[in-house]
């Protein structure tokens, strides 16, 4: 894997005036990018917080996963794994694991 250069995580939604305008940042509190005004910048910005949050997560656990499938291993072994993914696509999905 490549070496990050983006911002790292968590981001966070700063956005005391939803209707006018959403900022999001770093975990610090530095603007990563200032959502103005326009069709839904609510909703976006806090779905792009949500999808940078649980990228992480998902790649792991895809990782996991497609490693395991292509091993042969015992179900007791696989449920762990299972149970990692099924907590990565909660978040993903902004959902409580």
């Amino acid at each position: 894997m490549s070496e990050t250069t983006h911002t790292p995580g968590p981001w966070n939604l700063d956005a005391p005036f939803p209707e006018m305008a959403n900022r999001i940042v770093d975990a610090d509190g530095f603007d990563i990018v200032d959502m103005g005004p326009g069709p839904s910048p609510h909703a976006n910005a806090a779905f792009i917080v949500q999808a940078v949050n649980a990228h992480d997560d998902l790649v792991g656990a895809l990782s996991e996963l497609v490693e395991l499938l292509e091993g042969n291993l015992p179900d007791w072994y696989l449920k762990k794994h299972f149970n990692h993914a099924r907590a990565a696509l909660a978040k993903a999905e902004g959902k409580k694991s």
